[in-house]
């Protein structure tokens, strides 16, 4: 009994130990486990700058919207479509279109001649018009490209008409229409065109109150422009002067011209011209034979009805060749364009001569050449433009044309004079 009261002790000791051991090393743990760092506070001035950066944040950050309650197809494309700047859905091209000629037309309406010139008149409305109806391809069917585009072509058709509309005006009381030509030659005074039919007819011209007519004015080739010296104009009291110069009626007369049409002798020329003055555009009051004294002196010449002062005319035979197979102006017809150079620079130098010997009254002389006939288009184009550029004052009537020119003027004076 002893020795085991003896041992017990000494294990209690040793477990006693043990233990104590133990508890020294769970000690520091659960101090180590229940020991907590302090928390973190934020400064106020940290605090307000995290602030000021969510706000920044969501200031940024896009506005939610809600999505549209309809998903169509159409609806989902027209809420595609923005305008610069803003969410505002775009016109599209018709409302723009319209929008835009509606400007156009209150702008050009309100501004002033010159202006609406300046707006319109460098080639702006001819390619509005020329984009109206697309050109026809080299080798393309006529009909079948209007067929492809027979709304813009009836569509240029009402245009064209409505140009009409607006502008060929017609004359009261009779059956003519004014319109304007599309160049104005001269700044003081307007040119038109008068006639049975819109933008047809004889030249006009309105200039310090007086109306005068161009009745010998010259064709042009297509796209070609003509000036002032395209034409002589002469007013409806000159032209009524001129016939009573004539001798016999006009139906007579009309008709010994074309008798004449095989004539080349140009004294048979000559003769006519001196009995019928008005059959060069009703400009002369007289043509007549000068009683030469000087070689240097014109045979023939015109006293014109609206100053009294002479031209010159040069009478060729008909037989005349004036423009090569070359199409340019030939030698042997140059030196009738230096002839009637030198002798024009001859009567101005001599006009007090002339007046004084001869009553010849010489005021900035025209010098017509008679001459030829059978011109195409284009050999009158090619004459007229060198005849500009180079003998300003010098006019080429051929015979053929003198024909025509007869039967135009009797035909529009008639029932004006």
């Amino acid at each position: 009994m002893a020795t085991k009261r003896g041992r017990a002790p000494a294990k209690k000791r040793g477990a006693s130990k043990r233990q104590g051991k133990a508890a020294k090393s769970s000690a520091p743990r659960r101090a180590k486990a229940t020991k907590s760092k302090p928390a973190k506070t934020k400064s106020p001035a940290k605090a307000k700058s995290a602030k000021a950066k969510s706000a920044k944040a969501s200031a940024k950050a896009p506005a939610k919207t809600k999505a549209p309650t309809t998903s169509t197809k159409a609806n989902r494309e027209h809420l595609k479509k923005t305008v610069p700047g803003g969410t505002a859905p775009t016109v599209d091209d018709a409302t723009r279109a319209k929008q835009i000629l509606r400007e156009l037309r209150e702008i050009v309406g309100r501004v002033s001649d010159a202006t609406a010139e300046t707006i319109l008149g460098d080639g702006t409305l001819e390619q509005l018009l020329a984009s109206v109806m697309p050109a026809a391809k080299k080798g393309d069917a006529i009909h079948a490209h209007l067929m492809a585009h027979k709304r813009r072509a009836s569509l240029l058709a009402r245009l064209r008409h409505d140009i009409n509309d607006a502008s060929a005006f017609p004359i009261p009381e009779s059956e003519l229409f004014v319109a304007p030509t599309r160049v104005q030659w001269f700044y003081d005074g307007l040119t038109f065109l008068e006639g049975s039919t819109p933008y047809a007819g004889v030249v006009g011209l309105l200039r310090d109150g007086v109306l005068r007519y161009g009745l010998n004015v010259e064709d042009g080739k297509k796209g070609e422009t003509l000036g002032p010296l395209a034409a002589d104009f002469v007013s409806v009291a000159e032209a009524k002067r001129s016939f009573r110069g004539g001798e016999g009626s006009t139906d007579d007369a009309l008709k010994r011209l074309a008798e004449l049409r095989n004539e080349d002798d140009p004294s048979a020329w000559t003769s006519f011209l001196v009995d019928q003055p008005w059959v060069l555009g009703g400009q002369h009051t007289a043509i007549s034979h000068v009683a030469r004294t000087d070689e240097e002196l014109p045979q023939v010449t015109a006293k014109r009805a609206f100053d009294s002062a002479h031209d010159v005319l040069l009478i060729e035979p008909p037989s005349t060749e004036i423009v090569g197979k070359t199409g340019k102006v030939l030698v042997s017809f140059r030196e009738r364009w230096l002839a009637a150079e030198r002798l024009r620079t001859f009567v101005q130098r001599q006009a007090a001569y002339l007046k004084r010997e001869l009553a010849m009254k010489i005021v900035e002389p025209r010098f017509l050449i008679v001459a030829g006939r059978g011109l195409t288009p284009a050999d009158r184009a090619v004459v007229r433009r060198e005849m500009e550029m180079h003998h300003a004052a010098i006019r080429l009537i051929t015979y053929d044309r003198l024909e025509a020119l007869a039967a135009r003027t009797a035909a529009f004076f008639a029932g004006r004079i």
